[in-house]
């Protein structure tokens, strides 16, 4: 039985009349007529009863009608769908985010744009550690990444692009003894405690900031957060000093103060993805990406 020959059944129980059916599909009475008794003969039952005026269903029939109900409508609405996906401009993309990073500005804007011009592509947003996320790059459990862009350039499947530009801080809980300083160096807090991330979720296995503090002539005490998250928390709890981008959402918190140091690096704000992604809507989106950044290279 087709997809055709359901359809063609469905008219018939829809307009009660033979001729009015074919006239609907554009074939023959005839035609139609051949095509009903097929699908009788192969489901070996009696769909109609073709004496009365109007034509009724047979109490087969109507079983039959009961369950063919939507069911065209539900599978040309699989094939729009697969053939939209298959097109890349349907289904499901899945953002991978750095824990604590604020999202407003460029890429609240950007999945507008998404929006606007492809309806039918869904985006989904999941948290994840560094190492997690790349890992979900690299196996396709995410089709973007919005993180930072430390450690990303030693990824030979990673192509990114720059969304957003903010400083690296030292952040102090506001009772800070030095919480009202404008500016601070690292040599500055050697006698502090510094809370620095599990090696494990680093590109280079070991937390920069101490490498830094090295190169300025001491090795700090550190507390070692396991997550982004608990890192955040000891910072707000007073625990110890904390390093952290401005587009971290912690800055909107009041307990805490963000000071400049020029002795820390930067990092920037980037979208990355893997080229040799399957999924169909990713270079639809890249596109569109290069035309919302067209001053931007990828890297």
């Amino acid at each position: 039985m087709t997809i055709n020959q359901i359809d063609y059944f469905m008219a018939v129980v829809r307009y009660q009349n033979i001729s009015k059916a074919a006239e609907q599909l554009y074939i023959t009475q005839p035609a139609l007529s051949r095509q009903i008794s097929a699908m009788e003969e192969e489901l070996s039952v009696t769909l109609f009863h073709r004496k009365s005026r109007p034509i009724t269903l047979t109490p087969a029939g109507q079983v039959f009608y009961e369950a063919m109900k939507g069911f065209t409508d539900r599978y040309y609405d699989a094939v729009k769908r697969t053939e939209l996906v298959d097109s890349g401009v349907g289904g499901f993309l899945k953002f991978g985010v750095l824990p604590g990073m604020d999202l407003a500005g460029f890429f609240l804007d950007f999945k507008r744009k998404i929006h606007e011009k492809y309806p039918d592509i869904e985006l989904g947003m999941f948290s994840g550690s560094f190492a997690d996320l790349m890992t979900g790059l690299r196996e396709h459990t995410y089709d973007f990444l919005i993180t930072l862009d430390f450690g990303v350039g030693s990824s030979e499947i990673a192509r990114r692009m720059t969304i957003g530009d903010e400083k690296n801080y030292v952040v102090l809980s506001k009772e800070h003894p030095l919480a009202n300083e404008k500016k601070v160096s690292l040599e500055m807090f050697k006698d502090e405690r510094f809370i620095v991330n599990a090696p494990e979720d680093l590109p280079e296995g070991w937390d920069e900031v101490l490498l830094k503090c090295q190169e300025h002539g001491f090795t700090p005490d550190y507390l070692m957060a396991d997550t982004l998250d608990q890192y955040m928390l000891m910072v707000v709890t007073g625990m110890g000093v904390g390093i952290l981008n401005g587009t971290s959402t912690l800055k909107a918190q009041s307990d805490v103060v963000f000071i400049e140091c020029d002795d820390i690096d930067d990092n920037k704000m980037v979208i990355v993805w893997d080229d040799e992604n399957p999924n169909p809507s990713v270079k639809k989106v890249v596109q569109l990406l290069k035309e919302a950044l067209p001053d931007e290279e990828i890297i």
